[in-house]
């Protein structure tokens, strides 16, 4: 979460871990070997303006998705349900 937050492209790999969260439209994803995750950070320096619009996605998606804000907004749903049901 704080990569994504921190605004900077992301190589992940193809692990479940990682895909259950962040998918190639906010990261470079690659297979779990080390020429892959060598290409996927070589593709991010030799495209720097495609390593900033991953990492702008990435911000953008963390804003979106777990922000404070966010996570104040989703427990306030949490709880307004909880309440409905005890009522």
């Amino acid at each position: 979460y704080e990569y994504l937050r921190a605004g900077k492209p992301i190589v992940a790999t193809n692990i479940s871990t990682h895909t259950q969260i962040i998918n190639e439209d906010i990261a470079v994803m690659v297979d779990l070997t080390l020429e892959s995750i060598a290409e996927g950070i070589l593709s991010l320096l030799n495209n720097p303006s495609y390593a900033k619009s991953l990492g702008q996605k990435s911000r953008q998606f963390f804003e979106n998705n777990f922000s404070l804000q966010k996570k104040i907004e989703k427990t306030k749903q949490i709880l307004n349900a909880v309440m409905q049901e005890t009522l």
